[in-house]
């Protein structure tokens, strides 16, 4: 199954079961064939989910969403058992009961289950009904605020708290001030805020010492350039927090599109691709001269991402690291500002035929490039204060360019 999941997102291989967000030999509770047999049909994976629900640690949504799914395959069950297959039409009933609350997707995989014929519920297949269910429960009315906090992993000294507070303004918060009292290190601690502040870290089980580690190594890949440096990419993540604000869009996506504006100028030199193309170092050539200063800002971080100490990510499942790493490649990618207008005709395109609400399209990562490439160039919309020094600064990164090509002759 390669969609993502939220937030939970239970991964289902053979008659096991386990949380993607921790690799502890106890979360694995394998269930037997001994222990499935004679209980009907899909018995092993009706096991599986009454298993999932007597766990303390389910919130309120993850409990209805399991509870729904089960119910609906404790009744299909017991048809197939009354009757030797199964009722489409009372079947297709009680799962077109949730048309108000889910998206076409979760009652298409929902109905599939109600197949003329069909005498055993296949685990993979139940697995894809959990998870698509879990996808549904951002368009429920009552979710919560990706803001709600539950419990504080990180805790801030008073210097920083006092600048942290704004962080969800677009106006007020000074990303200057938090590099000065954070000893020129803000993008580990917006990495952090934000993440905690989106429950991310809660959500997923995230392990802080890698990711604490991931982040202050992370930050030292930036250069000390005038703009492209880490105060830019913490300007950046925070812009974007704010910028996607209550968008109810998949906590996987969230996490992919964070990470993704924390790492877009990872080691970036100072120059434009340009420059590293007529000047054919070996980054270019290694990238075929095709956005060379991105394609190395993805290679840092996965390459970041695979030492041990610092792999926050090993808590996912292969498939989820898979849909992580996708997302982050294609959103860094789309910062090339040589791709800007090839992007929004596609962006345009699929508004016309998806219709402007994201929320409801399959596939978001485009809207979502728009907004990582949107606020990449956003600084200039700040209060004049700070515009006034990303513009001294971004101006001092050009005339360097510019006193460079001109030792080497170039117009």
């Amino acid at each position: 199954v390669s969609a993502p999941a939220k937030p939970a997102m239970w991964l289902f291989a053979d008659s096991s079961w386990v949380s993607p967000c921790s690799v502890r030999p106890a979360c694995r509770d394998p269930v037997t064939p001994e222990a499935a047999a004679g209980r009907g049909p899909g018995a092993a994976a009706r096991l599986v989910l009454r298993r999932m629900l007597a766990q303390d640690r389910l919130d309120a949504r993850q409990r209805q969403d399991l509870e729904f799914v089960l119910a609906s395959l404790d009744d299909l069950v017991a048809q197939v058992m009354a009757f030797g297959s199964v009722a489409d039409q009372t079947a297709q009933r009680r799962i077109t009961q949730a048309d108000q609350e889910f998206e076409a997707d979760t009652t298409r995989y929902l109905l599939s289950f109600a197949g003329e014929g069909r005498r055993r519920t296949r685990l993979r297949i139940v697995a894809m009904a959990v998870l698509f269910v879990l996808r549904a429960r951002p368009y429920l009315k009552e979710r919560a605020s990706p803001k709600r906090r539950h419990e504080q992993f990180i805790v801030f000294n008073d210097p920083v708290n006092r600048v942290l507070v704004q962080l969800d303004s677009w106006d007020d918060f000074d990303v200057f001030r938090l590099a000065s009292v954070t000893e020129n290190q803000p993008l580990a601690h917006i990495g952090l805020a934000v993440l905690q502040q989106r429950d991310l870290i809660n959500a997923f089980n995230l392990p802080c010492q890698e990711l604490r580690m991931f982040l202050r190594e992370m930050e030292r890949t930036y250069l000390d350039n005038p703009y492209h440096n880490s105060l830019h990419a913490a300007d950046a993540t925070q812009a974007l927090h704010v910028f996607l604000g209550d968008l109810p869009i998949v906590e996987l996506e969230l996490l992919a599109s964070l990470l993704a504006a924390m790492c877009h100028d990872a080691g970036h030199p100072g120059v434009s691709n340009d420059f590293r193309v007529l000047s054919a170092d070996d980054v270019a050539i290694t990238y075929n001269d095709k956005s060379v200063n991105e394609n190395m800002h993805c290679a840092l971080t996965w390459r970041l991402l695979k030492k041990r100490e610092c792999n926050f990510l090993d808590c996912f499942s292969t498939h989820q690291r898979r849909f992580i790493r996708q997302v982050t490649i294609s959103l860094i990618l789309g910062t090339d500002m040589a791709v800007h207008f090839a992007e929004l005709q596609r962006f345009r395109a699929a508004v016309d035929v998806k219709g402007p609400n994201i929320t409801t399209w399959e596939d978001r990562t485009l809207a979502i490039g728009q907004a990582l490439h949107a606020v990449d160039l956003s600084n200039v919309t700040r209060p004049e204060r700070f515009v006034r020094r990303w513009t001294d600064m971004i101006l001092q990164e050009f005339f360097e360019q510019g006193d460079r090509e001109r030792r080497m002759g170039r117009p």
